[in-house]
């Protein structure tokens, strides 16, 4: 289950966190993740056809956290909670010849989504 909902601790008791889904050919995950702190929940799904990717995310006070979403090609657009992130705003981790990941730093307890394509949602 957190291999497919990709989430890890980074620091004692999910103080830090890190959310990165391996979805090879599944088309949605969701699920709750028990931390000392209060639980971190994860939803997300894909269209792998269209290069598309939602992922929404939410985690106790007190902790941080980076989420990362895997992408089609460098050339995709990324929005958190439907707004576009600037290239200087996360970091793109591409291997040569196919896709990668896209990471968004999160440091409070809010709900968030971040959308792989274009500004819609699921």
């Amino acid at each position: 289950t957190n291999y497919i909902l990709g989430v890890i601790p980074s620091g004692p008791g999910f103080s830090v966190y890190t959310i990165k889904p391996v979805p090879g050919d599944v088309e949605w995950a969701k699920g709750v993740v028990p931390t000392p702190k209060g639980p971190i929940t994860v939803n997300w799904q894909q269209n792998k056809a269209l290069g598309l990717f939602f992922l929404t995310a939410t985690a106790p006070a007190g902790s941080q956290g980076t989420i990362y979403v895997p992408v089609s090609n460098s050339s995709v657009s990324v929005y958190l909670d439907s707004k576009p992130i600037p290239n200087s705003a996360h970091k793109r981790d591409f291997e040569e010849g196919s896709g990668g990941y896209v990471s968004v730093s999160i440091s409070d307890s809010l709900t968030h989504t971040i959308s792989v394509g274009y500004n819609a949602g699921p």
